[in-house]
């Protein structure tokens, strides 16, 4: 007795392979699609780090500018003239607003002559453990 079977369709072992196959696959393009969102998160902080230090350096400066170019230090604060700015819990506050947060140091260095301050300003450590700084010199006016 000669039987002829349906050779239509898939055996079983063939639907194990493709789907170890595609398990393959899918797990690849999870790890692709979860790195790449790690990364995009890691960059947007960097970013915000960045912007935060650079918004209290321009401000800084831009009220020195401005000002009677009067600076004094106080309790951790740097006043200039009527204006204090303050690091407090990883944010710098002016006049009790706060106008940068993730920053770690923000240090202000008067020249002993009166003729320049040095402003350090930088970031907490990011996911990948990396920090934003700037340092600058900013030179006083030695009367009009």
């Amino acid at each position: 007795m000669n039987r002829h079977w349906n050779k239509k369709g898939f055996t079983l072992i063939e639907m194990v392979v493709v789907l170890a196959v595609l398990g393959l696959v899918l797990a690849g393009l999870t790890t692709v699609v979860g790195f790449a969102a790690g990364f995009f998160k890691d960059e947007d902080s960097s970013i915000m780090r960045q912007e935060n230090v650079r918004y209290v350096t321009v401000n800084f400066e831009k009220d020195l500018r401005t000002s009677d170019q009067s600076v004094t230090k106080v309790n951790g604060c740097v006043y200039i003239d009527t204006i204090a700015y303050c690091l407090v819990d990883n944010k710098v506050l002016r006049n009790d607003i706060v106008i940068a947060s993730y920053i770690e140091s923000f240090d202000v260095t008067i020249d002993g002559s009166g003729s320049y301050l040095d402003l350090v300003v930088a970031s907490t450590p990011d996911g990948r453990d990396q920090t934003v700084s700037a340092e600058t010199r900013l030179y006083l006016r030695k009367g009009d």
